[in-house]
């Protein structure tokens, strides 16, 4: 591939985890993604340096969907050296959370409080509320106590109804209709359970 279509090709790949993400099939990101590396990798380290920001935004999503895959070996490795790019805030923010993810899928999570951190702080910084919005879901397991899990939940599917993704909100609302069942509060669990249903009926999930 040329220089100018990898400037083309720059747009996309967000769009690529994105339509992955909504679908659940990570497993295409991968293929898609590892596609993507494959083809950049070569001329953004040797002849086109200013392709490296853009490697580390394909690297950091394919180690994204790896994760969410359970290939967290391949996911790490991968998300690790996206940070070793030019990666910013936006990416790095994005990269954390899915290395604590990670950690907490594995049982690691001495490492999740100041990850986390980090990652909602740099979305902040950019404004990046669907960063912040996945980075509290993400990352809510590694929160001390359930209560607060449970809370940063709940701002988690405020930041997403403010964004405007149905399938994210679905997701959330499931989980929280779960947990207030097992808390008792019936009658919020059934709240929770009536969107996500119907989120799910209108999206054909």
């Amino acid at each position: 591939m040329q220089a100018r279509e990898f400037t083309l090709l720059a747009p996309t790949i967000h769009t690529i985890f994105l339509y992955c993400e909504v679908r659940g099939n990570y497993r295409e990101g991968i293929l898609l993604l590892s596609d993507v590396l494959a083809r950049l990798t070569d001329a953004a380290t040797t002849s086109q340096p200013h392709l490296q920001p853009l490697l580390a935004q394909v690297l950091v999503r394919l180690g994204a969907c790896e994760v969410m895959a359970d290939r967290h070996g391949h996911g790490l490795d991968h998300l690790q050296q996206g940070l070793g790019y030019d990666a910013h805030q936006q990416e790095r923010a994005f990269a954390l959370t899915y290395i604590g993810h990670s950690a907490i899928q594995r049982g690691e999570v001495a490492s999740i409080p100041a990850m986390r951190q980090e990652s909602l702080t740099l979305c902040q910084q950019s404004n990046d509320r669907s960063g912040a919005a996945r980075a509290l879901f993400l990352l809510s397991n590694g929160f001390h106590g359930f209560v607060e899990a449970m809370q940063r939940c709940e701002e988690s599917l405020a930041l997403w109804r403010e964004v405007g993704r149905p399938d994210r909100i679905a997701e959330v609302s499931g989980l929280l209709a779960w947990h207030k069942c097992c808390q008792g509060d019936y009658e919020q669990a059934n709240a929770y359970w009536q969107e996500n249903i119907k989120i799910c009926s209108a999206l054909g999930m």
